[in-house]
């Protein structure tokens, strides 16, 4: 299924500041969860906060995604690939993408650590590409 599109650049724009205020708010929860101990309301918050995130990048482009796979796909094709976006930021992705079951504890709270930095320096970047 391909993504919807439009043509109206004022709207896309406030979709996407809207979608970034969103992966801000997320973010912000997510790291209170870490900080009262609550790696699994950390984690899931800051995987949304990257979806939105991507959201909000895709939707700059007045590209408008339905699914979590289609969101990835589009926004590796058009933000990462394409150079705009770090180098780095597509295996930190990758990695964040993938499910990752039977996790430890330890390794839980590890994997939501790097999933929140990720979260973090996706949203900085999805905020300098907007500016």
């Amino acid at each position: 299924m391909l993504p919807e599109k439009t043509t109206d650049k004022t709207a896309a724009r406030e979709v996407a500041l809207k979608l970034l205020e969103r992966a801000k708010t997320m973010m912000q929860v997510s790291l209170s969860g870490l900080e009262h101990d609550q790696l699994s309301i950390a984690n899931h918050w800051a995987f949304y906060a990257i979806s939105n995130a991507m959201k909000a990048c895709l939707a700059f482009e007045a590209v408008f995604s339905h699914n979590r796979d289609e969101t990835y796909q589009f926004f590796r094709r058009d933000f990462l690939r394409s150079g705009i976006f770090p180098e780095d930021m597509e295996s930190k992705l990758a990695y964040t993408m993938e499910v990752h079951l039977g996790l430890s504890e330890e390794d839980y709270y590890l994997y939501t650590i790097e999933q929140m930095h990720t979260a973090m320096d996706l949203i900085r970047n999805t905020q300098e590409y907007l500016s």
